[in-house]
This record gives structure tokens, C-alpha cells and sequence, in this order.
């Protein structure tokens, strides 16, 4: 399908738009931006050259046929191309990959096309393969998922907030929540996949069996749940999936047995738990469930946060992760606080974790958090350890997790649950 809404500078590109990776893979040229006869390199190359450069704002575009274009779209733009325009396959875009695009637009092949440039050690490490890949379409990786981040202002008021996700949404943006970065509070979106999302909320029901209801009828329209607000519930919807949700709201147990023995037998059917809530008296279990085959399993392990460092957490987490396990949340039961993971048993997907510095204000996080999206991983949030106990001093970390041959939105992706 052809969009008609797409910048002028994305049209000139030819942005890639396929419906999946194997496509561009059999498709030769259909993903290359810069083959189509459409790329000139006083225009589009030298555009390119400075977004290689990190330069940002008019003088992106200055004395160039886009000059007339918002530098902030066009940014988007070639944000969007990341994957067709890294030449060398390092997960970044450089001086090293506009020189060798500008140069196979004037017509260099061979050893030409690289020469004088280093490569690195990234997967396509020399003429000859950067060539491959070019032939192939400029394919992006198949499973690897590079999430692009954007803090925008705070804003609670449901009319406000929804205007922002759908405006969002309709760009390929899913709303994460809101975060206070710092002293600064932001809402955070993120994109990672091809498809654009829409928003809807509805008014807090006061009983468990209206909230059952409430989620198992959006849910039958192809809305998921996606959380609560201050005056309600809100669900998202994916544009270009089919997938409908159900839901189950058992009463939430205390005790860690309780809560693997409930977890493990809704896991087993296909439904994972999302989180508690207290409602009409009475705390309720959350667990959803879509229309795909996954069956979830659950394991308790000991609590990081308190008299372990983050690089503990990290360890473990990627202990689990290897096992196939993907980490949900800390939680405090009534017999201890466990950190909760989840595995989907019907693939074979694993996850590794990193601890990095945590940062501030929102726009420090969004440069940490595309620049890890670059390597594949993604924000999986803030997490605050107390390595020599809660009177001791505190190291807050920013975490992050890359899902490896991972399928589903529930396990893989940057908006989903976990």
C-alpha cells in the first residue's frame, strides 16, 4: 500500500515499507534507498553525511533541496532507514556507511567501494559482502528488532493524553508510561515495529465482574489492555494485527506457592499474568491471554534489589534468560520478595540483560535508550538497588534486555508487558 502522507524527503528516499524481512531478502534493490535513480548525493547524500555526523535542526537540511522540510521529520526519516543505510552492519549509522552509499551512487563496485575506510569487525567487513548486501535489497536483520524512542511533554488529563498516544500511535509509537527522569516528568514512547497503533479509554469500573467485562469486550474488538489511568482504563490496538484478548481477574494469592501454582496453570493455557489490583475491596490477579499458541511458565528466584548489586541482577537475569526465561518484575509476597520470570515454553527464544548508567532528564534517556535500541536492546526500565541494604547508599540503574530468536509481542516486544 502506498502512503500518501509520507514526507517529501521519505518519498525521495523510497523508505522501505515491506511486509516482512524475507521479502526484502528475495526482493534485489527493493530495499535500498539509494538505488532507486531517485538518490542524488548533492541532495539526499549530503544529508545523509550530516545525519552520519549527528547533526540535527536546519542545518540537517541547509541549502539542500529539503530545505523546506521539518529537520525533525526528516531525522524521523532516516531514523526510520537504519537498517537499509548501515552498510557494514555494525548497528550504526557513520561517516564509514554514508562514504561507501555515496560512493556506490557515483558508481564505485569492487574494492573501490571500500577502500581507504575502516570497517571494523561487524558483520560485513568487506567490499564483497557489503556488495551482497546491497544485491540482496539492504535486508534488515530477520528477528532483530532496533526500538526507536521519543520522551514527549507530561500530560495526565485522559482527553490530553489520549490525543498525544493517538497522534503517537498513527506514527508507529507505543505509549510506555509516564516517568520522572530526574527532576524532569515525561511520557515515554517507543516504535519497533511496522505498524501504527490506536488509543481508546474507558471509565474505572468499580467491581471485579465490570472490569472483566470491561477488558473482555475491547478485548474482543482487538483492543489489549494496557493500563490504568487516574479516571479509568486505557487499551491499545494494533492496526495491522487481527489478535483479540481475553482475560481472567482470579483473586491475586499472598503466599510465592500460591502464585506459581495460579501462574504456572493460566500459563499453561495460554494466559500470562500482567500485574495486581485492588478493586471493590477485593485484590485481583490480572492475566491475558491472545489468540497465539504461546504457554507461559513461571519461575520465582531471590530478590536483587536489596544487599545485591546491579551487576547481581544482571547476572542472574541473564542466567534465566539463557534458560529462556524473560524477567516480568520484583514482587513482594507475603513470605518474601522474589523477582518473577517468565518463559513462553512454545519457542526457544533467551534474553540478555545490561545494567547502564541512569541518566536525566528525558532527553539523556531517549540518546541512552536509541543508542542501545541500535544494538537491540530494549528499555526494560529504571531500577533502584541497595547493595549494602536499605540504610546503605543507593545505585540506580537503567536496565535493558535483547530478545533473541524471540516471536510475539507478549515476549518480544518493546511494548509489551514485561
Amino acid at each position: 500500500m502506498i502512503d500518501r502522507k509520507r514526507s517529501r524527503f521519505q518519498r525521495a528516499l523510497t523508505a522501505v515499507c515491506c511486509a516482512t524481512a524475507a521479502i526484502a531478502a528475495t526482493t534485489a534493490n527493493a530495499a535500498c534507498p539509494f538505488t532507486d535513480g531517485n538518490w542524488d548525493l548533492t541532495n539526499n547524500g549530503l544529508v545523509l553525511s550530516r545525519y552520519a555526523s549527528a547533526l540535527t535542526g536546519p542545518p540537517l537540511v541547509a541549502n539542500t533541496r529539503f530545505s523546506s522540510a521539518d529537520p525533525a521529520t526528516v531525522k524521523r526519516d532516516l531514523d526510520n532507514l537504519r537498517g537499509p543505510l548501515d552498510m557494514n552492519g555494525d548497528a550504526q549509522i557513520t561517516s564509514v556507511d554514508s562514504a561507501m552509499i555515496t560512493r556506490h551512487v557515483a558508481g564505485f563496485r569492487g574494492a573501490a567501494l571500500t577502500a581507504g575506510l575502516n570497517l571494523g569487525a561487524a558483520s560485513r567487513n568487506t567490499a564483497e559482502k557489503v556488495l551482497a548486501f546491497i544485491a540482496a535489497g539492504c535486508p534488515a536483520a530477520i528477528g532483530a528488532r532496533t526500538p526507536l524512542y521519543e520522551a514527549l511533554p507530561y500530560v495526565t488529563e485522559r482527553s490530553a493524553l489520549l490525543a498525544q498516544m493517538n497522534a503517537q500511535g498513527a506514527r508507529g509509537f507505543q505509549y510506555i508510561s509516564g516517568l520522572l527522569v530526574g527532576a524532569e516528568f515525561v511520557n515515554l514512547y517507543v516504535k519497533d515495529q511496522n505498524t501504527t497503533f490506536s488509543y481508546t479509554a474507558q471509565d474505572s469500573a468499580s467491581t471485579t465482574s465490570d472490569l472483566l467485562v470491561q477488558l473482555n469486550g475491547f478485548g474482543a474488538r482487538s483492543y489489549r489492555f494496557d493500563g490504568f489511568l487516574t479516571s479509568g482504563t486505557y487499551f491499545v490496538r494494533d492496526n495491522t494485527a487481527s489478535l483479540t484478548y481475553s482475560y481472567e481477574l482470579p483473586t491475586a494469592p499472598t503466599a510465592t506457592s500460591g502464585f506459581l501454582t495460579q501462574a504456572n496453570d493460566r500459563g499453561a493455557n495460554g494466559f500470562y499474568f500482567v500485574f495486581t489490583y485492588l478493586i471493590g475491596g477485593n485484590t485481583v490477579a490480572i492475566y491475558g491471554k491472545d489468540a497465539s499458541d504461546a504457554r507461559y511458565q513461571y519461575e520465582l528466584h531471590p530478590s536483587t534489589d536489596v544487599n545485591v548489586s546491579a551487576d547481581g541482577f544482571v547476572t542472574q537475569a541473564n542466567t534465566q534468560g539463557q534458560r529462556g526465561y524473560k524477567f516480568a518484575t520484583g514482587f513482594f509476597f507475603n513470605d518474601g520478595s522474589r523477582n518473577i520470570y517468565v518463559k513462553d515454553s512454545a519457542q526457544s527464544a533467551s534474553f540478555s540483560y545490561k545494567a547502564s548508567a541512569s541518566v536525566s532528564p528525558g532527553a539523556a534517556l531517549v540518546t541512552q535508550a536509541n543508542a542501545e535500541g541500535q544494538l537491540n536492546f530494549i528499555y526494560a526500565g529504571g531500577m533502584i538497588f541497595f547493595p549494602d541494604g536499605y540504610g546503605g547508599a543507593q545505585q540506580p540503574r537503567n536496565i535493558y534486555v535483547n530478545p533473541a530468536n524471540c516471536a510475539g509481542w507478549v515476549m518480544c516486544s518493546a511494548g509489551g508487558p514485561f
